[in-house]
């Protein structure tokens, strides 16, 4: 139970930085970006996917950190980005274009929660992550 907890506390805190960004939006002259609008929507979809099947929310918040590790969603009022990649003379190749909270967020997602990836990849994960176990907790559970 504490390990399905620990699976939270990277979308708590993703929670706590799309409070700010809506704050910061609504008190300045920063506009939502598309970048923005995909993580609020993408955030509330996740939200509902735990409540209703802990593990598939929990895939979708991996899905949703390696979004932000690329930049394609951000919570970040001015989209600040962060590029690295290998340089090999001419070569480059790029590792990540996101921010450092997500690329932090998205390290810590992954040592918590790793045990809802073992076997990603093949048919039965998939056909067993949609099916909601009777035994497997809910959301519910946490709160109580």
């Amino acid at each position: 139970k504490s390990n399905q907890i620990l699976d939270l506390v990277p979308l708590l805190i993703l929670i706590l930085l799309a409070i700010r960004l809506c704050w910061v939006v609504i008190n300045s002259d920063i506009i939502f970006s598309w970048q923005h609008i995909i993580a609020l929507i993408w955030l509330t979809i996740i939200l509902i996917l735990l409540y209703k099947n802990h593990k598939l929310g929990i895939v979708c918040l991996g899905l949703f950190l390696i979004s932000g590790y690329w930049g394609l969603v951000s919570l970040s009022p001015t989209l600040e980005t962060y590029s690295s990649s290998l340089d090999f003379g001419k070569l480059k190749i790029p590792l990540s274009n996101g921010q450092p909270i997500i690329i932090l967020l998205t390290f810590f997602h992954f040592i918590f929660s790793h045990r809802y990836y073992f076997g990603i990849v093949t048919k039965k994960y998939w056909k067993n992550i949609l099916i909601q176990e009777k035994n497997e907790p809910t959301i519910e559970d946490h709160l109580i």
